[in-house]
């Protein structure tokens, strides 16, 4: 197997996002998700589920995973629920897409492991998996 030199060219990452409304977060046992609802919900008491992500992005459970990613949380996509009601404290799905800042992609090896200089101008390399996807732009 030889090795092609790659033309760097500039893509991004977007990571599909299946959980729970609970498992959102680093340490669901700890959550009381309705108190976390009351911080970004509106005027007659519907959370916006953007909103939401963004507002608890730190403590999304894959946030240091793919922090070198620069998730453009404020932007989520494709997010279902779109809202629920402040007082639900049941369990609920979630689920939601999020890009990535611009990245250059230096490096493609297998198909899957992608070497990438970030927002930041650092050096990474991450491994595209089911959620993880590369997209050239």
């Amino acid at each position: 197997m030889s090795v092609q030199p790659l033309i760097p060219f500039k893509a991004q990452f977007v990571l599909s996002v299946k959980t729970s409304m609970y498992d959102f977060f680093e340490n669901p046992a700890e959550v009381k998700i309705t108190d976390k609802y009351a911080k970004v919900k509106d005027d007659i008491g519907n959370v916006d589920m953007v909103k939401f992500i963004n507002y608890y992005s730190l403590s999304f459970s894959l946030y240091e995973k793919y922090k070198l990613l620069g998730l453009n949380y404020h932007q989520a996509i494709d997010v279902h629920p779109t809202n629920l009601l402040c007082k639900d404290e049941r369990d609920s799905e979630l689920s939601f897409k999020l890009e990535s800042s611009t990245v250059e992609v230096l490096q493609i090896v297998d198909g899957k492991m992608i070497t990438f200089s970030n927002y930041a101008n650092e050096v990474c390399t991450i491994e595209l998996s089911d959620n993880l996807k590369l997209i050239k732009v």
